[in-house]
């Protein structure tokens, strides 16, 4: 059973409540590993709360009236992992690392996934489409951002076209704030990956038997692209 509390404090100084319809995790000034997951109805398999996890500890916050997930972790390497499947809500997402090496992990399900990426250049934002739940996610101090796709047979495009954005580099918004190249990781399955415009990304097919189209707008591939052992 869940239970309704609308602030928590979790574990070593890290605090996860709701404040004005919005769930708000804060770090510590340590390495901290964040955690932020779809929690589902035993009986349904309906999509109820939002599960957060960190340092072996964990909590569930009710999606009645959440309006948004925010999440500040403070100094240190953290890791700040985000897993799909929560239904999209008012407010995008929010990853702010604030200082040190931050990642962003981004995770699907072992289902048949068909996603688009799509990256914006002014905003810094990143957006997952094709998804139960379109994720949109703002990034702020994050060196590397990773999709780890699961064990189907998957289809990924990277799009940048869509907001004229042919760089090679990080992305940076107005405010100087990196949007980092993405790292993907095929899992299991076989999967098909299409990268357009160049940027730098690293394409990790892993398991399966993998094809990936990657190339800018010369018709040039400069991705770094590992296919993985096969089947």
């Amino acid at each position: 059973m869940l239970e309704e509390l609308e602030s928590r404090v979790l574990f070593a100084s890290i605090h996860a409540g709701v404040s004005n319809h919005t769930l708000r995790i804060t770090g510590t000034d340590g390495a901290d590993k964040i955690s932020i997951s779809p929690e589902r109805d035993q009986n349904t398999d309906d999509v109820i709360a939002v599960r957060v996890k960190t340092n072996n500890f964990n909590q569930t916050f009710s999606l009645n009236g959440l309006r948004g997930i925010r999440v500040k972790a403070g100094k240190g390497d953290d890791t700040i992992s985000f897993t799909l499947g929560i239904p999209r809500l008012a407010e995008e997402f929010q990853a702010n690392g604030e200082s040190g090496k931050n990642i962003l992990d981004i995770s699907a399900d072992d289902n048949d996934n068909n996603l688009t990426l799509e990256r914006n250049r002014e905003s810094g934002t990143l957006a997952v489409n094709g998804f139960s739940g379109n994720f949109r996610c703002s990034t702020f101090s994050v060196s590397a951002i990773r999709v780890f796709l699961g064990g189907g047979n998957d289809r990924v495009s990277v799009n940048r076209s869509v907001y004229g954005i042919t760089s090679n580099d990080s992305f940076h918004n107005d405010n100087g704030n990196t949007l980092a190249p993405l790292e993907l990781h095929g899992g299991g399955g076989n999967d098909h990956f299409s990268v357009q415009d160049g940027g730098k990304d690293r394409i990790f097919g892993e398991n399966g038997n993998d094809k990936v189209d990657s190339k800018d707008n010369n018709g040039d591939v400069k991705d770094v692209i590992d296919l993985g052992p096969g089947e």
